[in-house]
């Protein structure tokens, strides 16, 4: 399985999968264009590749999801409604 954030865009709920194990929240990280960083929210784990997060509080806006994957960092550019 790849990684991937979906749906895309956005509204309320975003929901991370990666390939491997998501050993914790610390290699997950959003931020905005502006670098600024948003505290992550998650709802529950889905498995041990996923998570929900809460993205209520975020504005309408593009922002960018940085995974950690096998020591290997990926951006995701999602949009925000």
């Amino acid at each position: 399985a790849k990684s991937g954030v979906y749906p895309n865009p956005a509204t309320t709920t975003l929901i991370i999968n990666t390939p491997k194990d998501l050993q914790s929240e610390k290699g997950i990280t959003i931020f905005d264009a502006g670098g600024r960083i948003y505290p992550l929210k998650i709802i529950r784990r889905l498995s041990a590749y996923s998570m929900e997060l809460n993205i209520e509080g975020l504005r309408s806006g593009v922002y960018m999801i940085r995974l950690k994957e096998n020591g290997v960092y990926k951006l995701v550019r999602i949009v925000k409604m």
